[in-house]
């Protein structure tokens, strides 16, 4: 399965957010999986919020699932990426305290799903 990988970047130093994907990445390697890290999206680091967005939901379209990584309720672009990954009806997964990758539902899901917006 093609899995994108969804989290907190903006806010944390580049190589804790860097590394933070990169361990997601291999996690689900690890488990059979294409794991798809934004943070390699092509763009410079320079670009602005709203070019890496554009080019990760754009991404995100190509995938088969998310998977959430703890504390992307923090994350307004992780947030946004679930959003339209529940619209496209992908399945959202995250990791369990066993590193196995289970689904995020709303027993799982500390921030509740909604449909409003801000």
């Amino acid at each position: 399965m093609i899995i994108y990988i969804s989290g907190r970047i903006t806010g944390l130093p580049f190589h804790i957010a860097a590394g933070r994907f990169a361990i997601a990445a291999c996690r689900l390697r690890d488990l059979g999986h294409h794991p798809v890290n934004p943070i390699d999206n092509g763009l410079p680091r320079d670009a602005t919020w709203a070019e890496h967005m554009r080019a990760d939901l754009a991404t995100l379209k190509a995938c088969d699932g998310v998977c959430m990584l703890r504390g992307w309720e923090q994350s307004r672009g992780a947030q946004i990426e679930r959003r339209a990954a529940l619209k496209r009806g992908m399945p959202i997964y995250t990791f369990s305290e066993d590193r196995q990758l289970i689904p995020l539902t709303d027993a799982t899901n500390r921030n509740p799903i909604t449909t409003t917006h801000r």
